[in-house]
């Protein structure tokens, strides 16, 4: 059996810009502290709201994807 020499890996430009991009995105942080702390002071404050409508429709959207087969609907 031959002895295989490994050649370096040579990543092209947009390669490259894609392992930074990469790199960046992975170090972003899960949580957003400065939307936390604006959505803390609000409920503190009672002037937090929220829709409704836009809740239901979350929660609808929420749902359907966690169904094995959300291509079939059920009305």
């Amino acid at each position: 059996m031959a002895s295989q020499e490994s050649e370096p890996l040579t990543l092209s430009p947009l390669g490259q810009e894609i392992k930074q991009y990469s790199n960046a995105l992975a170090n972003l942080p899960d949580i957003r502290l400065e939307r936390v702390t604006q959505i803390q002071k609000a409920l503190k404050n009672g002037t937090y709201a929220i829709s409704s409508q836009n809740l239901a429709d979350k929660l609808i959207q929420e749902i359907s994807s966690l169904s094995p087969d959300s291509s079939s609907s059920s009305a």
